[in-house]
């Protein structure tokens, strides 16, 4: 009954549907969308729906391929539509060569090869199109490097290379399809990077057309890749130690202690040492005055600090002066390095600065404080309280004065000059 049938179609620019001799009922697409298709006989009239969908995607198979002069290979194309079906649109679809000379292609995806070389086989459908490498001529393909270790957690790029049958050669790697034999030992992306993520050892495999070429991987123990020495910076008082630890990073992500497997190193040592003894590595001893650095190496990688020691008895300061000038209590004066009749002047002996101009006479045992970096270019600082109810702070390496002054309220009167106690 379909030839006596009248048929419509309520939306013609989503598809329309003959009603002539020899098509009758039959639908043709004119745009995505759904329209009633109607058929009619009589006073009796029946009707469906008719979807339009249009394809999306449309991809090429295979995504490369390697065929020998005068060779052929078939390509195939699909078409992927909104609501996930799929077509062969093989037939239907347009074939080109970008290097006609190299490849030829037919109307229905035939490649043959002409020449030796590379070509680009494109298909388009409906407005979208893929792409497909065509090698042409080759006669082998190897992987390089060639059986290479990889350190646990560390990546390398592997390279595959094409022969010709003439004997050139070219870089293949971005069309090889890399795979590995497991997994579990090393993987690689399709640019042929391989990540080690076990030891052991695995086959990676570079495959363009029926060519294979492949190399061996050894996935060994992790890698140093650095060293830190902590604390990075710091200064301690002449005379002091100062320990410093070895921290390694590898290659897997893991740190590890290497403080007494490290090698230690002074760049200064009449400044400071550091000790490679057993179970006293790494503690470095304040010898001199001035910066050193502080180095530690495992084979070729190395790191370092930077380790200050100055001229101040107390490192976290304050801290009051003895009657002997210093903590020890041995009177010495580190200044006067040679005690000789001729060196020697009865006068100044163990003097090593004279400050005048005080408002009375100094009335307590002077404090000294070590670190005050904003009042002293080296922070150290000698503070002073006078009979007068003064105070002063002087600058412990130079001897000249900071600041001073009365800090007693004006309405009080400052204890004479010359009174020795109060009652």
């Amino acid at each position: 009954m379909t030839s006596v049938v009248t048929w419509t179609s309520s939306y013609a620019l989503v598809a329309t549907i003959s009603s002539s001799v020899g098509s009758y009922g039959l639908a043709t697409s004119s745009g995505q969308g759904t329209t009633t298709i109607s058929g009619t006989l009589s006073s009796i009239s029946n009707s469906t729906t008719l979807s339009v969908i249009s394809p999306v995607a449309v991809s090429i198979t295979p995504a490369n391929a390697a065929i020998s002069l005068g060779g052929t290979q078939q390509f195939s194309a699909l078409a992927t539509y909104s609501d996930g079906s799929t077509k062969d649109v093989t037939a239907s679809a347009i074939w080109t060569s970008s290097a006609p000379a190299v490849a030829g292609v037919n109307s229905s995806g035939m490649v043959t090869g002409l020449a030796i070389g590379l070509s680009t086989i494109t298909v388009a459908d409906a407005g979208l199109s893929s792409s497909a490498s065509v090698t042409v001529g080759l006669a082998a393909v190897t992987v390089t490097p060639v059986n290479p270790s990889v350190p646990l957690g560390t990546s390398l790029q592997l390279s595959a290379t094409g022969t010709y049958s003439d004997g050139s050669t070219s870089n293949i790697t971005s069309l090889a399809s890399w795979s590995t034999a497991n997994s579990s030992v090393a993987t690689v992306n399709a640019q042929g990077s391989v990540s080690a993520a076990a030891l052991g050892g695995t086959v990676i495999s570079a495959t363009l057309g029926s060519f294979i070429g492949s190399t061996t991987i050894s996935v060994t123990a992790p890698s140093l890749l650095s060293l830190a020495v902590t604390p990075a910076s710091i200064s301690i008082p002449f005379g002091s130690t100062q320990p410093f630890t070895a921290t390694g990073s590898y290659s897997d992500g893991s740190i590890q202690n290497l403080t007494s497997l490290a090698t230690w190193n002074s760049s200064m040592p009449g400044i400071a040492t550091v000790s490679n003894g057993v179970g006293t590595q790494g503690i470095a001893s304040g010898v001199g005055i001035g910066t050193t650095t502080i180095s530690a190496a495992v084979g070729m990688v190395s790191g370092s600090a930077s380790l200050t020691i100055a001229n101040f008895p107390c490192a976290g300061g304050p801290c009051v002066l003895t009657s002997h000038n210093d903590l020890a209590r041995d009177g010495v004066v580190n200044n006067e390095n040679a005690l000789t009749p001729v060196t020697v002047n009865s006068s100044t002996f163990g003097v090593v600065a004279s400050i005048t101009g005080l408002q009375g006479q100094i009335y307590a045992q002077p404090l000294y404080i070590s670190g005050l970096y904003s009042a002293s270019s080296k922070g150290n600082l000698i503070l002073v309280a006078t009979e007068e109810n003064y105070a002063y702070a002087f600058d412990a390496d130079s001897y000249q004065q900071v600041w001073g002054g009365s800090y007693i309220p004006s309405s009080e009167t400052p204890v004479p000059t010359d009174r020795k106690s109060v009652v």
